[in-house]
């Protein structure tokens, strides 16, 4: 069993640096490291790929699973926002290990935010559950994702480029397809949260974009994405309220 953890480097090289440093601690697990340098002029000291502008997190996955799909062969995809930190000796060990055996397609860490507020999405949260909770969808932090569900989506839609979306409409097709999501609490990583964001990113015109300005086209491409069939925009709500007001208590997922 093997993974390809990605991640995409944006002008942050010591945050990227340090998280490709702490996930390859973990040498018992077979993996590939793969850093794709998205517009960046600031390249990481593990740069394997490079696009000479940004495609923003969209473009970006759209270019790992290419990579992923036909020029590899492994069983396990895992993309890594570049902002999070690792305690990595036995983070891919674990991560594989819950999914394997409790059969998901996907599967992400418990997350914690370092600031006062947490991801709007309580599902991410860690609830000290023991183990695995099963869930509809993951926010794309640090998603694991299967290679048959890679398989099934192989290009996220084209409205879907500034990266909002593509975490609900994974959920959406592996509920389909009667595959498992969940979220574990076995592992449980920090996000600094929106740093690539809050230093500013340059749109395909060469404008620098506000982290207000990039939010608010990432979420009218959304919701132009979804709106576009009515089964899947009542979906949609339905997985991203589930998804804010999720409570576990007792083992009982609510």
């Amino acid at each position: 069993m093997s993974i390809l953890v990605a991640t995409m480097n944006v002008n942050q090289p010591e945050l990227t640096n340090n998280l490709v440093e702490q996930v390859s601690k973990n040498t018992e697990v077979e993996h590939e490291i793969m850093v794709l340098e998205n517009g960046a002029t600031e390249p990481s000291s593990y740069s394997t790929h490079r696009t000479e502008q940004n495609c923003f997190f969209g473009g970006g996955l759209n270019l790992i699973f290419d990579y992923y799909l036909n020029q590899t062969d492994h069983d396990w995809l895992m993309v890594l926002n570049n902002d999070l930190i690792i305690h990595g000796d036995n983070f891919l060990s674990i991560m594989l290990s819950e999914a394997e055996e409790n059969d998901m397609c996907q599967l992400s860490p418990a997350i914690i935010n370092a600031s006062i507020p947490q991801c709007y999405w309580k599902q991410m949260h860690m609830w000290m559950s023991g183990g695995t909770r099963l869930v509809e969808w993951i926010d794309f932090q640090a998603p694991m994702l299967r290679r048959d569900i890679c398989d099934l989506i192989k290009t996220y839609p084209s409205e879907l480029l500034y990266g909002w979306g593509n975490d609900v409409l994974t959920g959406m097709i592996a509920k389909q397809q009667g595959l498992k999501t969940g979220v574990t609490d076995k592992c449980c990583i920090a996000h600094l949260n929106s740093q690539t964001l809050n230093k500013g990113i340059e749109d395909l015109e060469g404008k620098t974009l506000s982290n207000q300005e990039y939010c608010a086209r990432a979420e009218q491409g959304m919701m132009n994405y979804m709106r576009l069939d009515h089964e899947r925009w009542d979906t949609f709500q339905s997985f991203r309220h589930n998804a804010a007001i999720y409570y576990y208590s007792f083992g009982v997922s609510k």
